[in-house]
């Protein structure tokens, strides 16, 4: 319910696995990420993400390399 129906926001739905959710954003909003997390173990083993930080990790241009790297077509 929006705040007109619900303004003391009594009837929101409370997160139960933050992490759970925010994987799930990622694997919706995040252009590579779907495909780039298939290749996330392989990148991790490989040293990949040395020197980044947690957020250069998660956008789209290193995705898209990590992606280009370690998928099918490398």
């Amino acid at each position: 319910m929006g705040p007109y129906l619900d303004p003391d926001g009594e009837n929101v739905p409370r997160v139960s696995d933050l992490r759970e959710f925010t994987e799930l954003a990622r694997r919706l909003f995040l252009p590579y990420y779907e495909e780039a997390r298939l290749y996330w173990p392989l990148a991790v083993e490989d040293g990949y993400f040395l020197g980044v930080n947690e957020v250069s990790m998660y956008l789209p241009d290193t995705l898209k390399s990590l992606v280009s790297r370690y998928g099918d077509d490398a």
